[in-house]
């Protein structure tokens, strides 16, 4: 996992300029779009594993490794949070992650934690968007998508989109043409116009810096998706 694989890749195509050849290009897109798929297969992973303390230790290990070299703030928020729990029994860590993570991303409790993460609950009016979930699925059916199954989670929630994205950035490095349009039209329909407020009154909401990191680099990764397919 790398907090820096999609600016870094950005910035190594962009040195290149117009001394590359077709084919090194093409190699290089290639390579580009792997590493997208790559960040948001992780970023998916943490919004849909259900956290134990194995997982957690395992994230945490994964967030001290990433190089301290000026990535995000989400990506500083979440290694300060890895470095200052260091010495604490990884039993609470764990602990205190998996109540913030639930109280986030479930939706279990309207009074203390923010809207549920669905696009549905986001987009329509009555807070649940059943029409607006189909809108969402229609995305994947049309894609042929199926999810990872590892959560029973709406196809809407966040994870599952961050899931998508994921699949359909590894088409786009397989040469897939249909692909980029698609994943232009599924982010501008289903989800930037609410992730950014969700991360907001997460931000409000949520009890751990690691959390509020995360969605912080979820929300900045989409963006430069986003850029990129318009680029």
């Amino acid at each position: 996992m790398s907090c820096h694989t999609i600016a870094l890749s950005r910035l190594y195509s962009n040195s290149q300029g117009e001394a590359m050849t077709k084919t090194e290009e093409m190699t290089q897109n290639r390579a580009l779009w792997e590493g997208v798929s790559t960040t948001f297969d992780f970023l998916a992973q943490t919004a849909n594993t259900t956290p134990d303390e194995a997982s957690i230790t395992e994230l945490l290990a994964a967030v001290r490794a990433v190089p301290d070299d000026g990535g995000t703030s989400g990506c500083e928020a979440m290694r300060q949070y890895a470095d200052e729990c260091a010495n604490v029994p990884m039993s609470q860590v764990a602990r205190e992650l998996a109540v913030d993570w639930t109280l986030l991303f479930r939706g279990m409790n309207r009074q203390t934690g923010p809207k549920p993460p669905y696009a549905g609950a986001w987009l329509s009016s009555d807070g649940v968007g059943i029409a607006e979930m189909c809108a969402v699925n229609k995305h994947y059916v049309m894609a042929g998508f199926g999810t990872s199954g590892k959560v029973g989670n709406r196809h809407d929630y966040f994870g599952i989109e961050l899931e998508f994205v994921g699949r359909m950035a590894r088409r786009i490095a397989e040469g897939d043409e249909r692909a980029a349009d698609a994943l232009t039209s599924f982010l501008d329909s289903s989800v930037l116009p609410w992730f950014g407020a969700f991360v907001a009154q997460a931000a409000q909401k949520g009890k751990t810096a690691f959390w509020r990191g995360y969605l912080e680099l979820v929300e900045a990764s989409l963006a430069d998706v986003r850029e990129l397919l318009a680029a």
